[in-house]
């Protein structure tokens, strides 16, 4: 079953700013990517994917990511 970003990262127990971080983007930019995960980049997804060890296919994303 897919999960949204905001609900894989809560899983993980990881705060909005430690992801932030960790992908090198502004706390917005990444509380962006929950609301509209259309706006990540596909370099961001996969930082975010070896992190938290889950893969692409396993993340809710609109038809247009980036």
């Amino acid at each position: 079953m897919k999960q949204t970003l905001g609900e894989i990262r809560r899983e993980h127990g990881v705060t909005k700013g430690a992801l932030a971080r960790l992908i090198d983007v502004s706390y917005p930019t990444w509380q962006r990517y929950e609301e509209d995960p259309g706006r990540m980049r596909v370099a961001d997804l996969d930082k975010v994917c070896r992190f938290l060890h889950v893969r692409r296919e396993d993340v809710f994303l609109p038809n247009n990511l980036n």
